[in-house]
């Protein structure tokens, strides 16, 4: 197996991801999360909650929670 080209191919990846997962954030967001929530155990009081967090510290609750899989 090609190291460089799986390490290129392995970047691309993460990036098509994080860049997914944008999108579906920016234009789909809260709409999405209401409506299909129900399929992960995602309710409106836990929205509330979540949004209460970043509306109380900002860029820090969304960076920390890069690191832990599940909440992302």
């Amino acid at each position: 197996m090609n190291l460089r080209l799986l390490l290129i191919v392995s970047w691309l990846a993460a990036v098509a991801g994080d860049n997914m997962g944008y999108v579906i954030g920016r234009f789909g967001g809260r709409r999405l999360v209401l409506r299909y929530g129900h399929y992960v155990p995602i309710t409106k009081a836990r929205l509330r909650r979540v949004e209460g967090l970043v509306d109380r510290y900002g860029s820090i609750a969304v960076v920390a929670a890069w690191f832990v899989s599940v909440v992302r």
